[in-house]
């Protein structure tokens, strides 16, 4: 039986939302985990929250709605992230879902075989890239988090383009290093062709594991000391560990502080409930 929520939203004349994303060019770097703790930390908070997923893995999708079976529901029968997109869209079908996880939280899921249809565009790009901005800032809400790829493409820069400010996630590997270089290319891009008023929120570590202490060759104390040293303008301090209890607690649909099941866990918890904060201070700022 479906348990999807649907509704119309508050639709104002003047964006009041402020709204963020958090790509990067290489996958494995964590972003929908931390992203889906952001959206909560703020709900918990007591803030209204819009997390629209336009990625076609439709993992965030999921993870708000409950289930990949309540995700296809919408596919099938309702309003996606990827109806966006359409240039013929009317402002009265915008559909919200209430999200099972926290009564704060709506989504907009993803839709596989239509995002994967946007992401093939060609002469129309640069006109889909600029029509979900134009729909989200009708939205009454008090933060929008978009989800993306991890590559570069339409819905990529669509996401750049719409909100206020990013924040990039990056691990300790020469391989999203270049995606964080790469990424700033594009936003650069962003900027300056559509005029985008984005901003570089910042940088944070995620998946993070101390560096040993061995003498001699240690390429990932190098990149560790590369990264502090050439981020360090809009470096995170907090650095987000790679933790059991983190992946666990996002598979059970809930943030990793809140009923930790052991000691560890807790410690855990509270680290990314901190660097998670330091995340939204910067956002609401």
């Amino acid at each position: 039986m479906n348990t999807v929520l649907p509704y119309k939203p508050n639709l104002v004349s003047k964006k009041v939302s402020k709204s963020c994303t958090h790509p990067n060019e290489k996958g494995g770097v964590g972003k929908t985990t931390i992203l889906f703790h952001q959206a909560y930390r703020l709900a918990e908070k007591g803030f209204k929250v819009l997390v629209v997923d336009f990625d076609g893995q439709r993992n965030i999708s999921k993870l708000f709605l409950g289930s990949m079976a309540e995700v296809a529901w919408v596919e099938k029968n309702g309003f996606t992230a990827a109806d966006l997109f359409r240039p013929d869209l009317k402002n009265e079908d915008i559909t919200l879902y209430k999200s099972s996880v926290h009564t704060n939280i709506s989504i907009i899921p993803s839709h596989k075989e239509k995002i994967a249809n946007i992401l093939a565009a060609g002469v129309n790009a640069k006109n889909m890239v600029l029509n979900p901005k134009k729909y989200l800032d009708l939205i009454d809400v008090d933060f929008i988090l978009i989800d993306t790829p991890p590559s570069l493409g339409v819905t990529q820069v669509a996401a750049m383009y719409a909100v206020d400010k990013i924040f990039v996630p990056v691990t300790v590997d020469d391989y999203s290093n270049e995606g964080f270089i790469s990424l700033l290319n594009t936003l650069k891009v962003v900027k300056t062709n559509l005029r985008s008023k984005t901003e570089l929120a910042g940088v944070y570590v995620n998946k993070f594991k101390k560096p040993s202490t061995r003498k001699g060759d240690n390429p990932y104390l190098d990149i560790l000391n590369q990264i502090k040293r050439d981020y360090s303008s809009f470096l995170f301090p907090i650095f987000i560990p790679d933790s059991l209890p983190i992946n666990e607690a996002r598979m059970s649909a809930r943030p990793c502080w809140i009923n930790p099941p052991n000691g560890n866990a807790a410690t855990v918890g509270r680290t990314v409930r901190k660097a998670i904060d330091a995340l939204n201070e910067k956002l609401i700022s």
